[in-house]
């Protein structure tokens, strides 16, 4: 499983930069709108149906049960308002935003201590993930031993590894095409991509699975900060997920 992982990376990372040498990076140019917006569509409904199961948990198909949607109900007026807020301009963008993530947080274990419920009991009823496990952050690399793959095993994930990074790299594109309106004016599409085929070689080496986060992150950090140019947001970032990385969660 890390082999393909590292695989799956690398290969994004190549397929990136093939892409920017035949100069193809705005070949989505060339597909219908109605594909473009389906396949974007398949991609939303993937990521409500995935905040779905994880609102709820192994009983997401449990629909009767008042369990189920006590769960899930909190999450559509928090959602709502965090469009609204997004949508219409309802403030400074740091500040709604600032608010949104800790205010709600705060009441949430306000509540949590007024009904006297401990930690233990809140994630057995499913409002927290199961706790994780401490591991060193090199422990990938320790297990990371080659001469254990099966090569029957690797041959028989090959044709799915090259469907996957495909459909990555058409991914890419389409969010680099789409995002381009949300952040106002121009992208340097090959830069973005030179960028995506970097975040994938450095995955590779971590023995993690393809991303391209930083597609994504542009619209947000444009978003709260009024700023294209400004590395500050991706610094903060960066230095956070690095620390709980090096954590060891």
């Amino acid at each position: 499983l890390l082999v393909c992982f590292m695989m799956s990376s690398f290969l994004v990372a190549v397929v990136c930069c093939i892409v920017v040498a035949l100069n193809a990076q705005r070949a989505v140019e060339y597909l219908p709108i109605s594909v473009l917006n389906g396949f974007l569509a398949c991609i939303g409904y993937e990521v409500m149906t995935a905040a779905w199961k994880t609102c709820v948990g192994d009983d997401y198909e449990n629909l009767s049960t008042w369990h189920t949607w006590k769960l899930v109900l909190p999450a559509y007026p928090m959602g709502v308002l965090m469009y609204c807020a997004k949508r219409y301009h309802w403030g400074p963008p740091v500040v709604s935003m600032g608010l949104f993530l800790t205010v709600p947080l705060i009441g949430f274990w306000i509540i949590l201590s007024a009904a006297g419920i401990s930690l233990d009991e809140a994630r057995k009823s499913g409002w927290f993930y199961e706790k994780a496990n401490w591991v060193l952050f090199d422990k990938q690399w320790g297990e990371l031993n080659f001469s254990k793959v099966s090569q029957d095993g690797l041959n028989a994930a090959i044709l799915e590894i090259i469907i996957l990074v495909l459909v990555v790299v058409m991914d890419i594109m389409l969010k680099l095409q789409s995002s381009k309106k949300d952040i106002g004016g121009s992208m340097d599409f090959v830069h973005e991509l030179k960028v995506s085929a970097l975040l994938n070689t450095v995955s590779a080496g971590f023995v993690s699975v393809p991303t391209y986060n930083q597609i994504k992150f542009n619209v947000l950090s444009v978003g709260i900060t009024s700023n294209k140019h400004d590395k500050l947001p991706g610094i903060i970032v960066a230095s956070l997920v690095g620390l709980i990385w090096l954590s060891g969660y």
